[in-house]
């Protein structure tokens, strides 16, 4: 089995016993909130470094970022040197 698949095995288990141990009544209103008030955006790039640079200019019309948003731009940053390296 490939690792990727492994992975991908691994996070369904985890997110289906996360998702075990909540109430109905907060199971229901998380997956209203994922069904209804969740967007997800893809944007395509051809390197680490192109994203890094897009989400900078993202930021750069204003929008306020939250810590999750800083840790990403951060990893993605890092990870766009890392790559240039390899």
């Amino acid at each position: 089995m490939s690792t990727r698949i492994k992975n991908i095995r691994d996070a369904y288990n985890n997110f289906s016993q996360w998702l075990g141990n909540f109430p109905s009544q907060e199971l229901n209103h998380f997956f209203f909130t994922l069904t209804n008030m969740t967007v997800i955006i893809r944007l395509d790039v051809g390197k680490a470094q192109d994203a890094y640079k897009l989400f900078e200019t993202i930021n750069n019309r204003g929008l306020r970022l939250s810590p999750t948003d800083i840790i990403k731009n951060f990893l993605l940053g890092h990870a766009a040197k890392i790559g240039a390296n390899v």
